[in-house]
């Protein structure tokens, strides 16, 4: 009898042992990439310090713009999500609304 036990003790707890997989999320899968970028970027051109022409892109008053309408976004309250639920009855259905925060 104990020699079952013993038996059966090994064989679930080798299957619990395989059932430990390591799965790798994708934080994992992609960790140092930007660094690996970077080293292949400075590799492609090594001189880039070199040059001083500016960078193009947005203009200074597309760019400002841009971040005030980003800051003023904080200035509102938050809004408060309204939740709404049919309550049905013998007479009829009742609809009621919610506008809590939780």
């Amino acid at each position: 009898m104990r020699a079952w036990l013993l038996i059966i003790g090994l064989i679930l707890m080798g299957t619990l042992a395989g059932c430990t997989g390591y799965n790798t999320g994708l934080v994992a899968q992609e960790w140092g990439t930007s660094y690996k970028l970077a080293v292949a970027n400075q590799t492609l051109n090594p001189d880039a310090e070199k040059n001083l022409k500016p960078v193009y892109g947005l203009d200074n008053k597309a760019a400002d713009k841009v971040v005030n309408k980003y800051n003023k976004e904080f200035d509102k309250p938050p809004q408060v999500p309204v939740y709404s639920m049919g309550i049905a009855g013998g007479l009829g259905s009742v609809t009621t609304s919610t506008g809590s925060q939780y």
